[in-house]
């Protein structure tokens, strides 16, 4: 199963049934005994399905996902997920320094001009590239 087939039936498993709703740990546990996978592995599955699956607004409207290019690129087949972490990673240390991650009008090789990158993200880019 592809990784965006696998996102697909983690976003339908984190549906809320019935009355009840499911907490994310809850269905991280679940996800880890139906998949066969460890709880921190279907946990890192949940997380990177949030951002990358189809959201849904209040209103009932669908939204893009929170990282589309990463989704567009990783329903490609042109990235894997070890790709996936490094630019979520990235993107979580650009949000906590409280500028846009993804600014279209400034984009670069590596990342927003501005915005101090370590060398552990653009390294693990350069290796994985």
């Amino acid at each position: 199963m592809s990784a965006a087939g696998r996102r697909a039936s983690v976003d339908q498993r984190d549906r809320p049934s019935g009355q009840r709703r499911r907490t994310r740990r809850q269905v991280s546990h679940a996800l880890a005994e139906w998949v066969l996978v460890s709880r921190t592995e279907a946990a890192r599955r949940i997380r990177q399905a949030a951002d990358l699956g189809p959201r849904t607004a209040l209103t009932g409207e669908p939204l893009p996902p929170l990282l589309a290019a990463t989704a567009a690129a990783q329903r490609a087949g042109k990235i894997g997920a070890e790709h996936v972490t490094v630019i979520r990673r990235f993107c979580q240390a650009a949000a906590q320094l409280g500028r846009p991650a993804d600014p279209p009008a400034r984009r670069s090789p590596i990342g927003p001009p501005g915005i101090p990158v370590s060398p552990g993200p653009s390294g693990q880019a350069r290796r994985l590239h």
